[in-house]
């Protein structure tokens, strides 16, 4: 049978308080104490204190009682083990430990803190779906993973290891020559592992190569084991339109141009790469065919963006960027309804149309949900001179009104397009573009 109204004593061996169990007939009894034991004892104020052995016995000191916990015992140097505190023997710590948290319970009592260490880290905050987690555990977007340029400070997003599995169907497919032992690849465009849907272990994929769901050479990619990309040749968890996370207002820089590049600045989730588009008649040009910052023709700041050319005589050409960007070609809705509009700094000649596009005004293909009259998009008009910086700001929108009416919203944005009309020369240096707050 158990003991009645068992007291709990502490026996200190060591620096480390061991707890034995007595018996009495309440907490504060007047039974003989040994050498270096202690027990819980109360207050007046009905709340538990500890009392300790004086010296060698028999006799038990005065209850203390704190504004601490249980107790926090011990005859360690100065909390050099664990500090614990609550409600069971607050290891460690100088006597009478307490003052601070005693680790794992209510404050100790009296003395200097019972702290046995530093406290626990948790770990270091994960980097969002939107982002690639370096080596070091940096954060960088996405889609500046294998983009050939170290972005994360130990080059682990450039990785050998890691790239190597994040390519398309390849120039050769790994293998051999001709993908040895069977009919051209299969599958895909033309089935590739290669050029020559080239066998071996790997083989390489078609179409998607590696990163599709497989990245298949064809059913079994013929020439080689199975002709399989890899086992899924993912480079990192794929973006999809839910983590595109409202702007927050934090930050309404969408690109200043400064770090180079044709990605636009990885902030509030914002991802996107500029692109041009043209009505597919022969203009050509001058700034090049692929959008790149140069060098900001004002001397005013490092980057800035250009578009110019001619000849195109259709409905024209148009530089535009995405908001939250998963594809090539794809958008997704974006909220920057803490926003009241854009701005930017324009330089060049002629008029151009700014619009916005939503998910009503692009078809559904792209990211929007419009599935007749696509592309009328909310715009306003600007004429360009020698340095504008025009505000537009949503309000000031209305569409063409050649295709489907659509609403506005701003929680819905996809794209930002710079228009020029056919049959002119079009010169345009962008900078600085912001949301309006």
């Amino acid at each position: 049978m158990r003991p009645t109204n068992p007291v709990k004593i502490w026996v200190f061996l060591g620096g480390v308080a061991l707890s034995a169990w007595g018996c009495g007939d309440s907490k504060t009894e007047d039974t003989p104490c040994q050498a270096g034991q202690g027990r819980y004892c109360t207050c007046l104020d009905g709340q538990e204190g500890v009392q300790y052995c004086n010296g060698n016995g028999p006799d038990w000191l005065p209850c203390q009682c704190g504004t601490g916990g249980s107790a926090g015992a011990g005859n360690g140097a100065g909390g050099a083990s664990e500090g614990v505190g609550g409600d069971a023997v607050g290891l460690g710590g100088a006597p009478g430990l307490g003052g601070a948290p005693g680790l794992g319970g209510t404050p100790g009592l009296g003395g200097a803190p019972g702290f046995g260490g530093a406290p626990g880290v948790g770990g270091a905050v994960p980097c969002d779906a939107s982002q690639f987690t370096c080596g070091n555990g940096e954060c960088i977007p996405l889609v500046y993973q294998c983009n050939g340029i170290t972005d994360c400070s130990d080059a682990s997003d450039e990785a050998p290891a890691l790239c190597a599995v994040t390519g398309s169907g390849g120039a050769v497919g790994i293998g051999g020559d001709t993908g040895l032992g069977g009919d051209p690849g299969l599958g895909g465009d033309t089935g590739l592992g290669g050029d020559q849907g080239v066998g071996g272990d790997q083989g390489l994929g078609g179409d998607q190569g590696v990163g599709g769901d497989q990245g298949l050479g064809g059913d079994t990619g013929l020439g080689g084991d199975t002709g399989l990309g890899g086992d899924v040749g993912t480079g990192g968890a794929a973006l999809t339109c839910s983590n595109a996370s409202p702007a927050t207002g934090s930050n309404p820089l969408i690109d200043d141009f400064e770090d180079g590049d044709a990605v636009i600045a990885p902030v509030e989730t914002r991802t996107g790469t500029w692109f041009q588009v043209t009505d597919g008649t022969a203009g050509t040009f001058t700034t090049g065919d692929t959008f790149t910052p140069i060098a900001d023709p004002t001397g005013m700041t490092q980057y800035a963006g250009a578009f110019a050319g001619s000849g195109f005589t259709d409905w024209g050409v148009q530089l535009g960027v995405h908001l939250f960007q998963i594809g090539e070609e794809f958008g997704c809705p974006y909220d920057a309804s803490v926003y009241r509009g854009i701005t930017f700094f324009a330089g060049g000649t002629g008029t151009m149309a700014v619009q916005i596009a939503t998910a009503q005004t692009i078809p559904t293909d792209e990211g929007g949900t419009c599935t007749d009259g696509c592309y009328d998009h909310y715009r306003a008009e600007v004429t360009l001179n020698s340095g504008a910086t025009p505000v537009i700001l949503w309000e000031d929108l209305s569409q063409a009104g050649w295709g489907s009416a659509a609403s506005f919203s701003p929680t819905e944005l996809i794209a930002i397009y710079f228009l020029f009309p056919g049959n002119a020369a079009f010169d345009l240096v962008i900078d600085d573009l912001v949301f309006v707050q």
